[in-house]
C-alpha cells in the first residue's frame, strides 16, 4: 500500500506492480470489466519513477542496518540523496521533475541543519577524510558566486568545506579542553615540584608546559591526521 509521506512504500508499491505489468495489460484482454489497466504511457512513467525512487529505498535500508556502523554511512548517503533531487529536478518529464522538486524542498531543511556533523562524521573514516568532503560539495554547491530565487547568497563549495573544518576544529578543542583539565588533575596528584627530605630538587620541572616564542609549533593530532595520507578504500573493499 502506498504511503504519500513514506518515500520507500511509493517505491515497493510500484516495484511490485512492475513486476506484473504484462499481467494486467493481459487480464485486460479477457476481463471486459476490467477498467483500470495503465496505458502504455502510464507504465512507463511508473518505471521511470520507480527508477528514480530506488536509490532512496537502497540508502534508507543500509541506513536503518543495525548490525554494522552507520556512522560513516550517513554523508555520503545524504548527499547521493541531493545529488540525485538536483539532477532529477531538471528532468525533461515534468512529473519527475515536479516531485524532484517538492522533495527537494523538504530534504533541504533537514540537510541545511545537518550536512556539518554528518560531514565531520566522514572526515573521520580514514577513507575519505577532508577531500571527500570537498568532492561532494563540489557536486552540489556552485563553485561561483550564485544567488537563489529570493535574492539570497548561496554558499559555494569552499565555503562550505571551510565551514565544515571549522567545527571540526572547534569540536576537536572542545575535545582537547575537556581531557587535558583530566590529564592536569591527574598529573598534579602525583607530581610537583616542590623539594622533600627524600627526593632532590628539580629546578625545570615545569619546563615541558612552557610555551616560548621560539618554540616550533607543534602539529595538533586532528593536524597529523588530516595531512596523513588516506586509506586505501579500493583495497580495503576488496
Amino acid at each position: 500500500m502506498d504511503i504519500c509521506t513514506r518515500w520507500n512504500s511509493t517505491y515497493l508499491m510500484l516495484e511490485n506492480a512492475l513486476t506484473f505489468r504484462h499481467v494486467f495489460m493481459h487480464y485486460s484482454l479477457f476481463d471486459s470489466h476490467y477498467k483500470y489497466c495503465p496505458s502504455n504511457d502510464e507504465w512507463d512513467r511508473a518505471e521511470r519513477i520507480c527508477d528514480f525512487l530506488e536509490p532512496f529505498y537502497e540508502i534508507t535500508t543500509l541506513l536503518s542496518g543495525s548490525e554494522y556502523p552507520t556512522a560513516n554511512l550517513y554523508f555520503p548517503s545524504v548527499w547521493k540523496i541531493q545529488k540525485r533531487l538536483l539532477e532529477e529536478a531538471e528532468s525533461e518529464d515534468e512529473i519527475i521533475s515536479d516531485m524532484a522538486k517538492q522533495m527537494k524542498s523538504k530534504f533541504e531543511k533537514y540537510w541545511d541543519n545537518y550536512n556539518v556533523i554528518l560531514a565531520i562524521a566522514i572526515i573521520l573514516d580514514p577513507r575519505y577524510k577532508l577531500p571527500f568532503v570537498d568532492y561532494c560539495f563540489k557536486k552540489v554547491y556552485p563553485t561561483r558566486y550564485l544567488e537563489d530565487a529570493q535574492g539570497r547568497k548561496i554558499l559555494t563549495s569552499q565555503e562550505s568545506v571551510t565551514i565544515v573544518r571549522q567545527e571540526l576544529y572547534l569540536l576537536f578543542e572542545k575535545y582537547v579542553e575537556k581531557f587535558s583539565v583530566q590529564a592536569q588533575e591527574k598529573s598534579s596528584s602525583t607530581t610537583n615540584c616542590s623539594t622533600g627530605a627524600k627526593r632532590k630538587k628539580n629546578d625545570i620541572c615545569d619546563f615541558d608546559g612552557f610555551d616560548s616564542e621560539f618554540g616550533v609549533t607543534s602539529k595538533s593530532e586532528l593536524d597529523r591526521y588530516l595531512e596523513e595520507t588516506k586509506f586505501d578504500r579500493i583495497n580495503m573493499l576488496n
